[in-house]
């Protein structure tokens, strides 16, 4: 379906093949025992850079209500 739109099924269509080709590697080298460790460490950066950027909202939202409240009144 998205294969249908004119540049950006092209785009698409990329993508969804390099992933598919990601997926062959990587199950070949798990098929062949060289996997030795685990994404923890990158789960932990994540769940910091989201909770990081949550609290960077939360301020940006505080600030700009209290820019408006100075504004209004």
């Amino acid at each position: 379906m998205f294969g249908s739109i004119p540049i950006l099924g092209n785009i698409f269509d990329f993508f969804f093949k390099a992933n598919e080709r990601n997926v062959r590697l990587m199950r070949r080298y798990y098929e062949e025992g060289r996997y030795q460790g685990s994404g923890k460490n990158i789960v932990v950066g994540v769940l910091i850079g989201v909770v990081v950027l949550f609290i960077l909202l939360l301020w940006g939202i505080w600030e700009l209500a209290e820019w408006l409240y100075a504004l209004i009144f």
